[in-house]
């Protein structure tokens, strides 16, 4: 099904949005099925996004119902903040590997005014100020350059949905042709990309840590996140059926590839 990234600060209306969007494609599209994938669904979110073990697990979780709900023959909303442009990334390559358009919907808001929406919240749903802040931090913004983000609709705080312009991106367009990097691979579980980023990176902290047990040199994060997005596209042109094995061979790959 064509997919929407919702991207946005916390409390920057996504999920009306994405209600919004929901009801307008199904009156457009009556005979469509029409779903959103919410990250707030039982989500102690204060915890969760407090957690960097806690948070990758939740981001697999979504990523693999992404998954299981693209095709070509309906409409998907993914409502989350969708805030790591690698994330993005990944959405992108999912929607290529099934031959179905996507595109980025952005919330552009005052982080005054997305406090104050948060604050107005019943209190089990509020981010608390230091969750908040620190997603504020995190966050990448999408740019139209980037074919992951692109075509990217910005809607303004006050700013009704273009849904005309979301329904051109989706169904205006022809879909990129998947390449081999990108191709589904149906024999894989459902959890694998959650497990192929999981174990890369954790790889990623074990080097980190003790990087004298794996290179002869210094070696910084930047570079490692670079061998990581290499490693990751290989091992979907090639799969790995038993996933215990994605670790050491990632350890081998570091360590044959710097020098």
């Amino acid at each position: 099904m064509p997919l929407v990234v919702m991207t946005g600060y916390p409390a920057s209306g996504k999920t009306l949005r994405t209600e919004q969007m929901e009801e307008f494609f199904r009156m457009k599209y009556p005979d469509k099925k029409v779903m959103s994938v919410s990250e707030s669904e039982n989500l102690d979110r204060n915890k969760v996004f407090m957690d960097s073990k806690e948070e990758k697990e939740l981001r697999g979780r979504l990523m693999s119902e992404v998954q299981r709900n693209l095709s070509r023959d309906s409409i998907l909303i993914f409502d989350a903040g969708n805030y790591i442009k690698g994330y993005r990334y990944e959405l992108y390559c999912l929607s290529k590997s099934v031959k179905t358009t996507q595109c980025t919907v952005a919330l552009p808001v005052n982080v005054g005014s997305a406090w104050q929406r948060n604050s107005d919240r019943p209190q089990k749903d509020q981010y608390s100020r230091e969750t908040f802040d620190a997603l504020i931090l995190r966050y990448e913004d999408p740019d139209p350059k980037n074919r992951w983000d692109s075509p990217l609709i910005i809607v303004q705080e006050e700013q009704v949905v273009p849904f005309e312009q979301v329904d051109a991106a989706l169904f205006g367009r022809k879909a990129p042709t998947p390449n081999q990097a990108t191709m589904a691979q149906p024999h894989l579980s459902t959890n694998f990309l959650y497990d192929l980023d999981r174990l890369t990176q954790e790889t990623v902290d074990k080097v980190l840590k003790s990087p004298v047990d794996y290179v002869n040199r210094r070696i910084t994060l930047p570079e490692l996140s670079r061998l990581r997005r290499q490693f990751i596209t290989y091992v979907k042109q090639n799969p790995i059926e038993d996933t215990n094995k994605i670790g050491p061979l990632f350890e081998n790959y570091i360590k044959n590839t710097v020098i």
